[in-house]
C-alpha cells in the first residue's frame, strides 16, 4: 500500500506542477481518448404529458417569480429549467443559446442512477447491502487489493463511507481504477465517517459490470431506460472499460424527470415496479450527515432534505434534480453555478418557492405572463438586422497572438479541460470576416483553426470539433468603446451540452495591436478550492510537504488567476 500511494502521490504531484506551470502547455499523464458522440437528438419515446400550472393548481405567478429570482440572482448562471408536477410538464425556461432539447453532462447527479442499478440487482436477489465488495473482483485485483479492504461493503460505498484516499484527481493519474482504489490508503475505518468521493460510485458501476457481465449503461438501457422511453444518454469510460459511474453520463433533462417520477413513485413506472419500493423508501432516508454540503444529509448515493421534505440528485455547477413529494413537484435544472455542493442560492430559492404547501389558483392573465417571462430569458430578438458597422470592418483582419503568457489556455475552460484530460497548446491566432452578412471569427490553436459564426441579437449554433470530440456551441457577441474610447468586442462561448462557459474580451488598440482578456464561468475558485482540496487529501509524508512549500498559497493564487483570466496579447498581420 505504500508504494501504490507514492505513486498516486507523485503522479497527483506531477499533473498539479504541470497545471500551474503557465509557461508551457500541459501535457496530462495518460493520452487523451476521444469518446463522446455527436448529439443527435432521436424521435421522443413517450414524451411526458404537457399542462398548464393552472391546470395543475399551480399559480402561475409563483413559476414567473421562482424564474425572475433565478435569473436575477448574481451568484447563479442558469441554463434551463423543467418543472414537472403531478407527472406532466407545467414549465420549461431557457436561458440565452441552452436548450432543454439538448443531452446534458450530469456530473454527479448520475451518482443517484448508478444507485438505482444498484437497487434492481438487490431486487433481483443478485447482491445485498452488507455483501463484501471484494469478493467479486476476485480475479480483478491484486493480492494487495484483496487483503487491504476485505470488510468493505456495497452499503459503505452507497453512503460514501469508504474512507478511501484515492480520489478523482487520482483517476486522471491511473489507468487501473480498481486496484487504486483498493490499494489505497484510508482516512477512516470504513462506516465510521462520510468522505464525498466519486471512486466509490466507480467501484458500484465496476460491480454493476461485474455481476451481469455487461456494462452498466446496457444494463440500465433494458431495465429502467427503456421502460422510461430513455434512448438518448451516453456514459463515459475509464480505460478498462468501465463507465466512471460517478461522473461522464449526458441525459436529455426530460429523462432526468422521468427518473424523479420513477423514484417519487417507489420505483414504479407507468403501473410497473421497476425497482423495489423498499430499497427507493431506504435510499431516500438520510444515512449520514455531512457538514458543508448544505441543507442536506446523504442517503444511498441520493442527497436528502434536512428542514424541507425533499430529495436531490446533484450534480456540480447546478446541474439538479429536486424533488417536492409532498407537493409532487420535480424540478430539473441546469447550470454553470460556482458550487460544487448545494451551497448556492438555488436551493433556498427552490424551497422558498415549492418546498411548502402551495397555493391553488387558476388564472389566464398570469399563463399569458409566464409565457412572456419564460420568452424573455432566451434574450433574443428574430427581426433581420443589419451587422454592426464594427463587424463589417473587421472582415479580413488577421491578429497574431504571441505575446500572452499563459500558452496552456484555449478556447475550452480550463475546468473542462481537467475534467476531460484534454489539454492545449494555446490559441495563437484569431481572425475575423464576413460572409453571407454571417460574422465569423476564427481561432488558431494548436496549428488547428476553429471558426464559428457570432450572434448579436440571435442566437448561432455551430459544431465543434475539438480533439475529435464533437460539441454544440454558440457564440453571441457585443461591440462597445471602453472608457478609453477603444472598440471592445465581448463574446461568450456557451458549450450547450456541457455546464461551462468561456467569456472574451477583444480590445483594438489604434496602433493595430489587440488585447484579449479571457475569462470562464463559473469562475476560478473552483479550480483553487480543487487543488486546495486534492493537496490536503495528499498525507503528509516528505514528498507532498516539499511539493506544498514548492507551490505554496500565494503562487496557487497567482498561478490560478493568470490560467483562468489569462490575457493575451498580439498585433495585426493582415
Amino acid at each position: 500500500m505504500i508504494f501504490t500511494d507514492i505513486t498516486f502521490q507523485t503522479n497527483t504531484i506531477k499533473l498539479l506542477s504541470r497545471i500551474l506551470d503557465v509557461k508551457n502547455p500541459i501535457e496530462p499523464i495518460f493520452p487523451f481518448r476521444p469518446q463522446k458522440p455527436k448529439f443527435k437528438a432521436s424521435e421522443k419515446i413517450s414524451p411526458l404529458p404537457r399542462k398548464t400550472p393552472s391546470a395543475a393548481y399551480i399559480s402561475p405567478q409563483i413559476i414567473s417569480e421562482f424564474l425572475d429570482e433565478l435569473n436575477k440572482n448574481p451568484e447563479l448562471d442558469m441554463h434551463s429549467v423543467m418543472i414537472v408536477k403531478d407527472g406532466a410538464v407545467i414549465a420549461g425556461a431557457e436561458w440565452g443559446d441552452y436548450s432543454l432539447n439538448t443531452w446534458r453532462v450530469t456530473h454527479s447527479e448520475c451518482k443517484s442512477i448508478v444507485s438505482l442499478a444498484i437497487g434492481i440487482l438487490i431486487g433481483d436477489k443478485k447482491l445485498s447491502l452488507d455483501d463484501k465488495v471484494s469478493d467479486f473482483f476476485a480475479s480483478e485485483l491484486s493480492f494487495l487489493g484483496r487483503i487491504t479492504r476485505p470488510n468493505l461493503t456495497v452499503r459503505h460505498l452507497l453512503t460514501m463511507s469508504s474512507g478511501v484516499v484515492f480520489n478523482e484527481l487520482g483517476a486522471a493519474t491511473e489507468e487501473d481504477f480498481l486496484n487504486a482504489f483498493f490499494e489505497s490508503a484510508s482516512k477512516f475505518p470504513a462506516g465510521k465517517s462520510f468522505d464525498y468521493n466519486s471512486m466509490n460510485s466507480f467501484v458500484l458501476s465496476a460491480l454493476v459490470k461485474k455481476i451481469t457481465e455487461t456494462s452498466i449503461s446496457e444494463f440500465l438501457s433494458k431495465r429502467l431506460f427503456s421502460p422510461l422511453g430513455i434512448t438518448d444518454f451516453y456514459w463515459e469510460k475509464c480505460r478498462k472499460n468501465i463507465e466512471m459511474g460517478g461522473w461522464g453520463l449526458y441525459m436529455l433533462p426530460e429523462d432526468m424527470a422521468k427518473i424523479g417520477i420513477l423514484v417519487l413513485n417507489g420505483g414504479k413506472y407507468n403501473g410497473e415496479q421497476l425497482i423495489p419500493e423498499s430499497y427507493i423508501k431506504e435510499a431516500i432516508t438520510p444515512k449520514m450527515f455531512p457538514k458543508g454540503n448544505g441543507d442536506f444529509a446523504y442517503g444511498y448515493h441520493i442527497w436528502v432534505g434536512k428542514s424541507v421534505k425533499s430529495f436531490l440528485f446533484n450534480g456540480m455547477f447546478g446541474q439538479n434534480m429536486l424533488v417536492y413529494p409532498e407537493n409532487n413537484i420535480i424540478i430539473v435544472s441546469n447550470a454553470s453555478n460556482a458550487e460544487t455542493f448545494q451551497q448556492g442560492p438555488f436551493y433556498a430559492i427552490a424551497n422558498r418557492f415549492f418546498g411548502h404547501s402551495i397555493e391553488k389558483k387558476k388564472s389566464l392573465t398570469c399563463e399569458i405572463k409566464l409565457k412572456k417571462d419564460i420568452k424573455s430569458l432566451k434574450n433574443e430578438k428574430f427581426t433581420l438586422i443589419d451587422l454592426p458597422r464594427e463587424a463589417r470592418a473587421l472582415n479580413g483582419a488577421c491578429f497574431e497572438l504571441n505575446e500572452g503568457k499563459a500558452s496552456s489556455v484555449g478556447l475550452m475552460p480550463l475546468t473542462l479541460s481537467l475534467l476531460r484530460s484534454n489539454y492545449t497548446k494555446g490559441i495563437t491566432g484569431v481572425s475575423f470576416s464576413v460572409k453571407k452578412n454571417v460574422f465569423i471569427i476564427t481561432f488558431s490553436e494548436g496549428g488547428i483553426s476553429h471558426s464559428f459564426p457570432v450572434g448579436f441579437k440571435r442566437k448561432r449554433i455551430s459544431e465543434f470539433n475539438y480533439f475529435n470530440e464533437s460539441f454544440q456551441t454558440a457564440i453571441r457577441g457585443d461591440f462597445y468603446k471602453n472608457r478609453k474610447n477603444e472598440t471592445v468586442l465581448k463574446l461568450r462561448l456557451s458549450f450547450l451540452e456541457l455546464s461551462n462557459a468561456r467569456t472574451m474580451s477583444f480590445i483594438f488598440k489604434d496602433d493595430g495591436k489587440i488585447t484579449l482578456k479571457m475569462a470562464e464561468i463559473p469562475n476560478k475558485r473552483f479550480l483553487t478550492a480543487v487543488i486546495d482540496n486534492s493537496l490536503s487529501q495528499i498525507p503528509s509524508n516528505l514528498i507532498a510537504k516539499s511539493v506544498k512549500n514548492f507551490i505554496g498559497k500565494s503562487t496557487l493564487a497567482k498561478r490560478s488567476d493568470e490560467l483562468f483570466n489569462p490575457v493575451l496579447r498580439g498585433k495585426r498581420v493582415k
